[in-house]
């Protein structure tokens, strides 16, 4: 199981997070809005596990070590075969 984000849109950390398919949630840079979407993901179990779940999924397919292998071994493939 995996736990949903809440990051502030500042840059580098927007494009992560919808990189993610919608896994969190990007609010604009107050600590006002950033806690109106911590409460919301608090006050909404369903919404938060659905979140967290695609949050995981992301980063186990984006991130893990058996996808960076995989990086690895397409790009030295590419590279041999020139």
């Amino acid at each position: 199981m995996g736990l949903p984000i809440v990051g502030s849109d500042v840059p580098g950390i927007g494009n992560l997070l919808a990189a993610g398919g919608g896994c969190g949630l990007a609010v604009e840079q107050s600590g006002e809005a950033f806690a109106h979407a911590l409460f919301g993901i608090a006050d909404a179990s369903t919404r938060a596990a659905g979140l967290g779940e695609r949050a995981r999924e992301h980063a186990v397919g984006e991130y893990s070590q058996a996808a960076m292998f995989q990086r690895y071994d397409t790009l030295l493939r590419r590279l041999c075969t020139r």
